[in-house]
């Protein structure tokens, strides 16, 4: 007697897995939303896709509650790995620009000689 059926852990977790990692890239690698954003949609779409995953497979195979559930948490662990393996840096935004004009470059050298500490004043 098996306790474990090998077969289904496999044909349900497999996919889910493969979708979640596919799924995962594409949203880890989207620089324009922000990291809060990119994670809760990951978790949200690997959530779905472990479902839609485990009722089409279920159609064709009947399967236990646990089997769903394995199908889903595997959809959703492929998904963060995805992202975690694809993950792109939100664009960091420039603080302050310093502006330079011809007309201040004694006051300029001035202060950049008291900041080293050359400055004889």
């Amino acid at each position: 007697m098996q306790l474990i059926p090998y077969e289904q852990v496999i044909l349900f977790s497999l996919p889910a897995i493969l979708m979640g990692l596919g799924a995962g890239h594409a949203l880890g690698g989207q620089a324009t939303l922000p990291a809060k954003t990119r994670i809760g949609v990951t978790i949200v779409v690997g959530a779905l896709g472990g479902v839609v995953i485990a009722l089409l497979i279920a159609t064709f195979r009947g399967a236990e509650t646990m089997f769903y559930l394995l199908s889903v948490l595997s959809c959703i662990a492929g998904s963060l790995f995805g992202m975690v393996i694809n993950w792109a840096p939100e664009p960091r935004k420039i603080a302050h620009h310093v502006v330079f004009t011809p007309e201040d470059d004694e006051e300029f050298d001035k202060e950049i000689e008291e900041v080293l500490g050359g400055g004889s004043g």
